[in-house]
């Protein structure tokens, strides 16, 4: 029921949701340079800025929906990331600086700087695991190190990842077991913790060019890498706790991205061959193409729906287009969306049930999906300039628009069938 604005003016601003559903400003934040991003914790009961001005400022809700100024996290240098735990209850920062500061809330809601963690370089990247007890920081010093908080509340490191050039993401497995860095050596590694707690090296995956994903399945028993290549891997983890390649899929252009659906069986991976490949489990653990969705131009995303049973595709053509998992497991093509020119992004609601694009031609399309499968169009937003991206909101009642012009527009969907 809140969103935040992130702009260039120096200042974000948080927009609340009456009950008669109309929107009315909250809270101005100013910082003293531009803001570059602003984020919400998971329950939306604070928000996270980050500035040109090298500081971060974390704001909470008060009773009434007053937000407040809680604390202001300070770097020597840019800061490039600043994101919430799960659990709401740290926050960790990454700069240029050399450093990424832990912050905690205190048992009286206040924050305060728990850990100030260094490396020998700009600290590119961080992120939590599931549980909030781990997150490891990525660093231009070719190492990755990883954190835990003891039961006594106090950050401790526990591991550190080194690779032969500058690491540019990492990422925990969804039981926090495990954890996979993409290091510019065009190397990924993945590592696993033990019952003692000690973190071991289980693998090495080797491309030929610079790898740009590497993504755990959700059960985290299968990892896929995506290379410039022109490959896409796909590892699986054995009883033994070994891992082991299982198929290598070939485009004929760079793979930009590659990732599992909810459920683990399908793989889609983006090649800039202009073509999204689907690769289904068998029943026998192999991997098969499904199906190839083409397209006459660039391809900006391609995208599950949140249950795993759709995907949308969306490019340059001035298309997006829609598949389907049907019952005998195929993939088959339910509808195109057209544009008038490129189309930037796509994104479905929560549900599955709807789906709305950005695109240059300065609209906006919500469609809906009928009872009989098929999907018709809802509705049209416009701007005064390109659209940027749309999403929904997590209720999936509302649809957030932003475009080239700074403006950000916020569309209240009423349902109808």
């Amino acid at each position: 029921r809140y969103v935040v604005t992130a702009s260039d003016d120096k200042k974000a601003k948080i927009y609340g949701q009456n009950y008669n559903g109309s929107w009315v400003k909250k809270a101005i934040i100013a910082h003293d340079s531009a803001i570059i991003s602003a984020t919400f914790s998971a329950d939306s009961h604070h928000l996270v800025t980050v500035s040109l001005d090298n500081t971060s400022k974390i704001y909470g809700q008060e009773a009434g929906g007053r937000w407040v100024h809680k604390h202001t996290i300070s770097h020597n240098l840019m800061i490039n990331l600043a994101i919430f735990s799960p659990d709401g209850h740290h926050l960790v920062t990454a700069s240029d600086d050399h450093t990424a500061k832990i912050i905690s809330q205190k048992d009286d809601g206040s924050w305060e700087d728990k850990l100030t963690l260094s490396h020998n370089d700009w600290v590119t990247f961080v992120t939590f695991s599931a549980d909030s007890r781990h997150l490891v920081t990525t660093s231009f010093d070719n190492t990755a190190k990883i954190f835990c908080q003891k039961t006594y509340g106090l950050w401790e490191e526990e591991f550190t990842i080194s690779h032969d050039d500058w690491i540019d993401l990492a990422s925990f497995g969804a039981d926090g077991r495990h954890v996979v860095t993409v290091g510019n050596d065009t190397k990924v590694k993945i590592l696993e913790r033990n019952e003692d707690g000690a973190w071991l090296e289980k693998l090495i995956i080797s491309h030929d060019d610079i790898v740009n994903s590497a993504t755990f399945s959700f059960d985290g028993h299968h990892l896929v890498t995506a290379s410039s290549d022109h490959t896409a891997k796909i590892y699986g983890e054995k009883t033994a706790g070994s891992w082991e390649k299982t198929v290598i899929i070939p485009h004929d252009d760079s793979v930009a991205s590659a990732d599992f659906s909810a459920d683990g069986r399908h793989v889609m991976t983006l090649g800039e061959d202009n073509k999204v490949k689907i690769h289904s489990q068998q029943a026998n653990g192999s991997w098969e193409e499904n199906v190839t969705i083409s397209h006459d131009d660039f391809i900006n995303s391609a995208t599950f729906s949140a249950d795993g049973r759709s995907v949308v595709t969306v490019s340059n053509d001035g298309t997006a287009i829609i598949y389907g998992l049907k019952t005998d497991g195929s993939w088959q093509k339910e509808a195109t969306i057209s544009h008038d020119s490129w189309v930037n992004s796509a994104s479905f609601s929560p549900d599955g049930r709807h789906l709305v694009t950005a695109s240059k031609d300065r609209t906006a399309k919500i469609y809906g999906q009928e009872l009989d499968g098929s999907w018709v169009e809802k509705a049209i937003i416009s701007h005064n300039d390109s659209i940027d991206s749309a999403t929904f909101s997590s209720d999936g009642h509302h649809v957030m628009t932003i475009s080239d012009n700074n403006k950000v527009q916020i569309n209240r969907l009423r349902m109808s069938h």
